[in-house]
């Protein structure tokens, strides 16, 4: 196997194990005794798999990742009809998201800037949810009975957050090595973002008070120091932990009374979205004002080299010039 089949072959586990990894956590915390659904995040795995990998190694994950879903529907208790139907229609979803993304909206390029996350959001992952929310309620009203507007409203929230948190953090990553202006050392990078999951923990781990403002300036500080690719690694581990304490019924969320449970993990979602975007944004601001510094400085390193060249031919010139006018 070569190098390249590799990356490849690591790729593909990878994305396989974190979208089985999932679907395992979103079927525990939905359907083995919490109050309400969990964000669906899955369905940005299978979205990441269809634009990153060949076409080889993305049949391969692709059908290990359903094949895997199908089994564990099973596994809940799911009949038969479920367990098919339901990785179809998230299938469905993923493949409009990835077709769009890839077709319109520059996910292939060299550096993913604001623009192009932007535009990923807007033009890829807003659409597809759309469609993919319609056919998931339509699935939902045939199978669970549900009403078209509360199934719709449910795959939405849960599947479009679900892309918009994990999307971003895997086209970044492997885009690592386009970022050398935040390269650290792995102490620092491991310590920083264990920090910011430990401040998550703290977080919501009380009920007590309204701290969700907390994790804002702590993705910021991993903004400034590990750039958009770790910007979007912390954030997508601080949604992790986050939710599943929102699930549990743990955090800040659970001071508004007033809402359902339901409601209360919608804004649990909306909150970390919003902070997620916020320090990308910031990250990718520090990165851009960083490129323009480097770019500048390697234009005035070429500049003086060239004036020092000149110089030195001058002066090795000037005595040829003597002897001939001699």
């Amino acid at each position: 196997m070569t190098p390249i089949q590799k990356q490849h072959a690591a790729m593909t586990a990878a994305l396989v194990a974190g979208y089985v990894a999932s679907v395992l956590l979103s079927f525990v915390l939905s359907r083995a005794g919490a109050q309400t659904s969990t964000i669906w995040t899955a369905s940005g795995f299978l979205v990441g798999s269809l634009i990153l990998l060949t076409r080889r190694w993305r049949v391969i994950a692709v059908t290990t990742s359903l094949c895997a879903q199908v089994f564990a529907s099973f596994a809940v208790g799911d009949g038969w009809v479920r367990a098919v139907i339901g990785p179809l229609g998230v299938l469905f979803e993923a493949g409009l998201a990835a077709w769009l993304a890839v077709r319109y909206c520059e996910v292939r390029a060299r550096r993913l800037t604001l623009r192009r996350l932007t535009l990923l959001m807007v033009g890829a992952v807003v659409p597809a949810t759309i469609v993919g929310s319609t056919a998931g309620a339509l699935i939902n009203m045939a199978i669970l009975r549900q009403t078209f507007a509360a199934g719709w409203l449910l795959w939405a929230t849960n599947t479009g957050l679900g892309m918009a948190i994990v999307l971003p953090a895997l086209l970044l990553l492997v885009r690592y090595e386009q970022y050398k202006e935040f390269r650290r050392g792995w102490v620092e990078s491991a310590g920083l973002v264990i920090g910011v999951c430990g401040v998550a923990l703290a977080v919501y781990l009380q009920s007590g008070l309204p701290l969700h403002f907390v994790i804002f300036p702590t993705l910021t500080l991993v903004a400034f120091r590990l750039g958009p690719p770790g910007t979007a690694v912390a954030g997508f581990c601080v949604a992790t932990i986050c939710l599943v304490c929102a699930v549990e019924g743990h955090g800040p969320g659970m001071l508004v009374t007033s809402m359902s449970a339901a409601a209360r993990m919608r804004l649990t979602e909306v909150i970390l979205a919003t902070a997620i975007f916020t320090s990308l944004a910031t990250a990718d601001a520090v990165a851009e004002q960083l490129r323009v510094r480097r770019l500048l400085i390697d234009h005035d390193r070429s500049a003086r080299a060239a004036r020092r060249r000149a110089r030195l031919d001058a002066q090795r010139s000037t005595p040829d010039r003597r002897a001939r006018a001699a």
